[in-house]
């Protein structure tokens, strides 16, 4: 009983550390794609430009 409550923390642990590498990778890939094509939702107020 107490080898099957270790393999079990073992088994939560390897998918908490899954789950926080597959949430840097999204972060990764979000900043690249902010960086490569920016905030297209910012309005910009042209009449300053002028």
């Amino acid at each position: 009983m107490e080898n099957q409550k270790l393999e079990q923390e073992a088994l939560e642990k390897e998918r908490e550390e899954k789950r926080r590498i597959m949430i840097e990778i999204a972060q990764e890939e979000e900043r690249k794609w902010y960086e490569e094509h920016g905030d297209e939702d910012y309005e910009y107020d042209e009449e300053e430009d002028e």
